[in-house]
């Protein structure tokens, strides 16, 4: 899982795995250690569910993403890149598969990304790193 926070807009990539996963009805969840103290860790996760709209709410340091699972199975077997919301408090949500990148960095690990379509989505690999 990949996550990026800019301004009022949460964007998150998911490899394959975890699409599958969030696919089957799982869900998908990544931990940050932020300090050393048991409460000093930031918990990302993704959760396909029986909701009418992509939501989110920050609980006790756990960020959910709640997604319907209508559109996750349709998104799942589809070759849309994303799933994408605003909230009525302004939020921008956009879950997406992740791509491999074009040129391989150092330190970024691709395996589990999805292959890149002809014609897809740009390379975006190089704009993580700003």
């Amino acid at each position: 899982m990949k996550l990026r926070l800019r301004e009022n807009s949460l964007r998150i990539r998911l490899r394959q795995p975890e699409v599958d996963r969030l696919g089957a009805g799982g869900s998908v969840e990544n931990t940050t250690v932020l300090g050393p103290g048991p409460t000093e860790r930031f918990k990302c996760r993704v959760v396909s569910g029986s909701v009418e709209d992509i939501t989110s709410d920050l609980v006790d340091g756990v960020l959910t993403v709640f997604l319907p699972e209508t559109a996750v199975a349709a998104w799942v077997q589809g070759d849309d890149v994303g799933l994408y919301a605003e909230t009525a408090w302004g939020l921008s949500i956009a879950v997406e598969k992740d791509f491999r990148c074009l040129e391989p960095r150092a330190n970024e690990d691709d395996s589990g990304a999805f292959e890149r379509p002809a014609g897809g989505p740009p390379d975006e690999c190089s704009l993580d790193a700003n």
